[in-house]
Parts: structure tokens; sequence; C-alpha cells
């Protein structure tokens, strides 16, 4: 005897999920694309960060397509473990790569530091994973709770460990927004300093929409009149998605690639012809910049004038006037040959 709805063999708390993974798969695809395009028309301005945002997006996609796959499949033969499974593990993966992405961007990559150190992303990684696992069990609880009517105080524990993960993660992102901020002053870069400010906004605005989500979710008791199966579908599953499709599309558009608060074009500085201009910044050693031109580093700025010492009669033996030696004091500095440059130093 094989018994289901007339639908299919999902249970009504369940049918609505189908359409609204629909839906999401839809705008994520367009997000998606849109965001390839631009990537593809403004390749000359790849950054890091471009990339990482790239690689949020395509997750999120792959997710909702995952959940309607695994919806439809269980509505047409009543069984899809393994793919419930797979949207299960993808969904917990973008939360992960959000996280990471929402660090690296607020830490100033392509920004303010063309990569980030190695201990910086062994932090956003363990961070990250510890938060992955303090989801579990508030995850768990809210798939089933309209099944098992879990108590309100096994709800309040269990999302207990998430919360504190959020609001930790929260607390790195926007100290790592305001010593962005600090560093785009310093370097009079109103640019980067307005998008790293747009940003703080972005995140402030989604992390008050899924505080007053997480508030409906935990009075969307179980139980009530059968129109309610809408509400805990829209709450539990609908209003995340579409806070999440929203901040996402605002991140994108905020760090769509292109001229003046990318590092390579405001921060850097090189020599060229002998004048400094923006592209590069200041390194340690000389190098020659694309233009042909030779970067100065430290070091050799250092050994660019004669200030005088032991060595100072040798470099210059040929300046030394052999009638009158004594000008330059027995082969010592004088006050013609301080100041001088070296020679070959251009």
């Amino acid at each position: 005897v094989i018994v289901k709805n007339a639908h299919g063999f999902l249970g009504g708390h369940e049918y609505g999920r189908l359409p609204l993974y629909g839906g999401c798969s839809v705008f994520y695809a367009v997000i998606v694309l849109a965001w390839f395009g631009i990537l593809f028309f403004r390749k000359d301005f790849h950054h890091p960060v471009h990339i990482v945002i790239a690689v949020t997006a395509t997750i999120g996609l792959a997710g909702s397509v995952a959940w309607f796959g695994a919806l439809a499949m269980a509505n047409a033969s009543g069984d899809a473990n393994l793919a419930y499974r797979l949207a299960e593990a993808l969904s917990g993966l973008k939360s992960l790569y959000t996280a990471a992405m929402l660090l690296a961007v607020a830490l100033g990559l392509g920004v303010t530091q063309s990569t980030l150190e190695s201990c910086t992303q062994w932090k956003i990684a363990i961070v990250t994973g510890i938060l992955g696992m303090s989801t579990v069990p508030a995850n768990c609880i809210f798939a089933q709770r309209h099944i098992l009517a879990f108590s309100d105080q096994v709800v309040l524990m269990a999302s207990m460990p998430m919360v504190l993960m959020v609001v930790g993660v929260a607390c790195w992102v926007f100290r790592a927004l305001a010593t962005s901020m600090r560093r785009c002053k310093e370097l009079n870069q109103a640019e980067g300093l307005s998008k790293f400010q747009r940003m703080a906004v972005v995140i402030v605005l989604a992390l008050l929409a899924s505080l007053a989500i997480f508030v409906m979710q935990i009075i969307d008791k179980p139980g009530g009149e059968p129109t309610s199966s809408a509400s805990h579908i829209f709450w539990s599953d609908g209003a995340a998605q579409i806070n999440y499709i929203a901040a996402l599309a605002m991140l994108m558009y905020l760090w769509a690639p292109g001229k003046g608060a990318f590092l390579a074009d405001s921060y850097e500085t090189t020599v060229n012809d002998g004048e400094i201009e923006e592209g590069e910044e200041l390194k340690g050693s000389s190098k020659t910049n694309s233009k042909g031109g030779r970067q100065i580093g430290q070091a050799e700025e250092l050994d660019m004038f004669v200030v005088g010492g032991e060595d100072d009669h040798d470099i210059l033996a040929d300046d030394v006037d052999e009638e009158d030696p004594a000008k330059h004091g027995n082969g010592g500095p004088s006050a013609d040959t301080i100041g001088a440059r070296l020679a070959g130093a251009e």
C-alpha cells in the first residue's frame, strides 16, 4: 500500500520548500552569472577578494539547487537520503565560506594588503571550523522541531553555542573593518574607506535581520492552524535565504572590480624615470618595474649618498687634487665630497 498526498510523498510542512528553493536557485543563478560576467569584462582588475566572492556565490547556488533536487526526489519517490545529506553538507559549507569571506574582506584582502599572512589564514580556518561545529546542534533541533516538539529550553540550549560563535566572529569582523578604515585614512584613500564603511552597514543590516529571523524561529512553535505550515517554511528557510541573497548581492555591487580602491591601483608606488609614482610599494631591494623604471628600496636609499667614512677616499680618489691634497683632509671626507652621489647611483 502506497500512501501519499495529492502532490506527492512530501508532507505538507515540507512541500512548500520545493518552490521556495526553486525560486532561490533562479536568483542565485542570476547573481552568479552577473558576477562572472563582470569578472570577464573587467579581467584586468581582478584581485583575490573577487575570487573569494565568486566561490561563495557558487557554493550558495550549488546548495540551493541541491535542496531543490533533494525535495523533488523525495516528493517523487519518497526516498532521497543521499540527496538530503549532500544539500545539508553544501549548506554548512556555505556558512563556513561566508564567514571566511567576510573576515578576509574585512581584513583588507585586495585593498590594504595583497595577501593574508599564513598565521591569519590558519586563524580564519580554525574559527570558521568551530563555527561550523557550533551550528550542528541548532540545525538538528530546528530541522526536527515540528516533528518531535522539543521544549523551548532544549531549543535555546542547542542554539547557545551557535549564537556565541556568531557574536565572536562578528566582533572580529568589525574590529578588522575598523583597522582597515584607519589604514585607508592614513593613506588618504577615500574610495577604499567608503567601501569599508558601506560594507559595515551591510553587515549590520544583515545581522539585525538574522536576529529577527532567529527570534521568529523560536516563536514559531509546533502545532497551530493548518495554514501555519506556510509561516513555518517562511521563517525556517525563506527569510534566511532572502536575507543571504540580498546581502550577497549588495556585497557584490560594493566590491565589483574596478579602478581606484584596490591594491594595484592605490597603495603601491614605483620610481619611473626618477620620479615616485603610484603603482607599487617600496621594497627593501631595487627592482625594475613594468614601465622600465627602477624601484628604489630602503637599503639602496641609505647608500645613495656619500656621508663620509673610511671608504670615502677610495670611492672618490679620482677627485683628489694631487697638487693640494690638504683640501681633502689627507683622504678624509670634505665639505666638497659629503653629499655627493655615489658612482653608478642613477
